[in-house]
């Protein structure tokens, strides 16, 4: 084959691609889930089935494993029409808190699921002499066995905890002073390991 027909098939391969490329971009808004990006390292300890909606991020999801009760790994959270909303996933004998914090990394809220030995849950605003708090005494809520799943809505004057089990609110704050959230951060507490299946960041989601 000599070199002007070499050049005829790399030119009509080269309009195949860029019909190909072209056709591709059609399609409206749809998110490309080929641009997701993980922001830490997969954990081996993982659960297809710990996702039941798209809420909970099914097939890109940050597996965070925690221990003690230190904040170490910071995340932007989502807010829509001013309202801050988390779903994640969490797997625990005890002790998942989640620290929210403000502009500065000012800690604004902090909500404990299964303290006390998996038998009290909380949420906490403020530190020192004004603090404002909601506590429920309820067992089980967190499981070392078995995924469970949580959603965490925050607006200007209340703070909701939901299972998405029952998709119901089982604890809250209400007529809290607005403090408008920006990040937020998971731990554990003592030796105990909690491991957490948090949404990803997609690049091509301008709402973060």
């Amino acid at each position: 084959m000599d070199r002007r027909a070499n050049a005829k098939w790399i030119y009509a391969i080269a309009v195949v691609l860029i019909i190909t490329n072209a056709a591709s971009g059609f399609g409206g808004d749809k998110p490309d889930n080929s641009s997701r990006r993980t922001l830490m390292t997969g954990d081996p300890d993982s659960d297809s089935n710990c996702c039941q909606s798209w809420r909970f991020f099914c097939g890109c999801n940050n597996m965070v494993k925690t221990t003690q009760h230190k904040y170490e790994h910071i995340f932007p959270i989502r807010t829509r029409r001013n309202t801050v909303e988390l779903y994640f996933n969490v797997k625990a004998d005890r002790d998942a808190n989640l620290a929210f914090y403000a502009e500065g990394r000012k800690l604004a809220y902090e909500i404990i699921l299964g303290a006390k030995y998996n038998t009290l849950s909380s949420i906490r605003k403020g530190v020192g002499d004004n603090v404002e708090y909601a506590e429920l005494l309820l067992a089980d809520v967190v499981s070392p066995n078995e995924w469970r799943q949580f959603w965490i809505e925050i607006t200007n004057e209340t703070v909701k905890v939901g299972r998405k089990y029952d998709e119901n609110v089982f604890l809250e704050l209400k007529n809290v002073t607005n403090v408008p959230v920006k990040d937020y951060s998971v731990a554990g507490w003592a030796d105990n390991n909690v491991l957490w299946s948090l949404p990803c960041i997609h690049e091509n989601d301008f709402s973060w």
